[in-house]
């Protein structure tokens, strides 16, 4: 049923010039109770934390993000949470598995600073993680410029390939010229 819901209002807003993204990729309402992590001085409860999900349960929650590319989404942005102890924002697996085998055309985007809590010693190390990981476009505040140089010295550095930047950037490109934003 939330599938059917989802691609009817994907396909509702694009067919009244919007573009819908589909958030948040994936199993954002699955995390356990008591797995999320510190954040601003306070231990969060459930937010941004882990789901441990068996592959039937993740075969069925990527169902729902199928059906938002078959009805024409092209920005998902990624979950703050987990997937069986690996950031979202880190996950090259099912990013993977979202462009190669689901089809999808459009462009990936972090959640607001997410980038911030995955594995790394620093923000540069972070930076990298999420691009080679698969996400397109990093929602950052305050930190754009500083993330934008980590990406030129990453590739520089042969830290980064060419090819995952070319891939970015076509993406959101794309995007941004079909609809004109």
């Amino acid at each position: 049923m939330v599938a059917e819901l989802g691609a009817s209002y994907t396909r509702g807003l694009i067919d009244g010039g919007l573009l819908p993204c589909a958030k948040h990729f994936f199993a954002d309402g699955n995390v356990l109770y008591g797995t999320g992590e510190n954040s601003e001085g306070e231990k969060r409860l459930i937010d941004r934390g882990d789901a441990r999900l068996s592959e039937a349960e993740i075969q069925d929650l990527l169902k729902v993000y199928q059906a938002q590319i078959d009805a024409g989404v092209k920005t998902i942005m990624i979950s703050h949470s987990s997937v069986n102890g690996i950031k979202m924002h880190a996950n090259e697996k099912y990013i993977s598995i979202l462009k190669k085998d689901m089809g999808f055309q459009g462009f990936i985007v972090s959640d607001w600073n997410s980038i911030h809590n995955i594995p790394g010693d620093n923000l540069k190390d972070q930076t990298i993680t999420a691009v080679n990981a698969g996400i397109d476009m990093l929602m950052e505040d305050s930190n754009f410029e500083n993330c934008r140089k980590y990406i030129v010295d990453a590739v520089n550095e042969g830290k980064i390939s060419m090819d995952r930047v070319n891939d970015a950037v076509s993406r959101i490109l794309t995007v941004k010229r079909k609809w004109e934003l």
